[in-house]
């Protein structure tokens, strides 16, 4: 029975797993809209940072610094990179859901040049408005979304597990409070057997402790046989001569 509740909750747990959002996961479409439109998107919105002058794009970055963060540190982005993206051109856009919250979709789209591969990531919210978007180098991306899965999946399965133990642990606790249950027949037999124990005899030197005071031994006769003895040894037939005071015992 108790190997089918532990069966039992790990299969709630797996199917509790299983029905979690998943955050990153690709999509070819978003509200309608396909892949390529967002894709032609992408590239209207790289050609127009292109055609920006630097102060126009700080200006840009100024207007959004408190309201749109990494929308204005994209601006700033964009102008460090600005001469490795020139006359690069896209080869290709993902589009991926993203946590609650943080926006609606990411737009993540390839651009190949004569200095390397850039990898653009847009976030877009539910009206498809420009939340915030970025720059880097596809080799540090890489890196970068590897860790970050990575991350996400050890922290999931940690807790996952965690959870398993603490459910596991509760069920056990309370399968003694079950009918017929082994743990609560072992409870009983200890209790009969500390109950039916025979009470043990007290000694009686034990028992004399508490009675009253011992008389003190008569050493009469005692002291009698001695004298007689050491007369018999003097070669006398009194004992006139010696006085027995004291007669210590020896163990030996």
């Amino acid at each position: 029975m108790k190997n089918k509740i532990i069966g039992l909750l790990l299969t709630c747990v797996l199917a509790l797993a299983m029905c979690m959002p998943v955050f990153g996961e690709e999509i070819t479409e978003y509200d309608g809209v396909g892949i390529e439109n967002f894709q032609t998107f992408s590239e209207d919105f790289h050609k127009s940072l292109l055609l920006s002058t630097e102060e126009e794009l700080e200006s840009a970055a100024k207007e959004c610094e408190d309201t749109l963060p990494d929308l204005s540190q994209g601006y700033r982005n964009f102008n460090s990179l600005r001469d490795q993206l020139q006359g690069s051109e896209a080869t290709g856009s993902v589009l991926e859901t993203v946590e609650e919250g943080q926006g609606a979709v990411v737009l993540k789209t390839t651009y190949n040049g004569e200095n390397g591969e850039y990898l653009q990531t847009i976030t877009l919210d539910e009206d498809l408005s420009v939340l915030g978007f970025s720059y880097e180098s596809t080799e540090k991306a890489d890196m970068g979304q590897l860790m970050a899965k990575a991350g996400m999946n050890t922290l999931i399965g940690m807790a996952i597990v965690f959870l398993v133990l603490i459910l596991i642990s509760f069920v056990i606790s309370l399968l003694k409070y079950l009918p017929g249950s082994g743990a609560r027949k072992k409870e009983q037999k200890k209790t009969e057997a500390v109950n039916d124990a025979p009470v043990p005899a007290v000694p009686a030197a034990a028992a004399n402790i508490t009675g009253p005071a011992a008389q003190p031994t008569d050493d009469t006769e005692l002291i009698a046989v001695i004298s007689a003895a050491v007369a018999a040894a003097m070669g006398t037939t009194t004992t006139d001569g010696f006085v027995v005071r004291s007669i210590k015992k020896r163990k030996w």
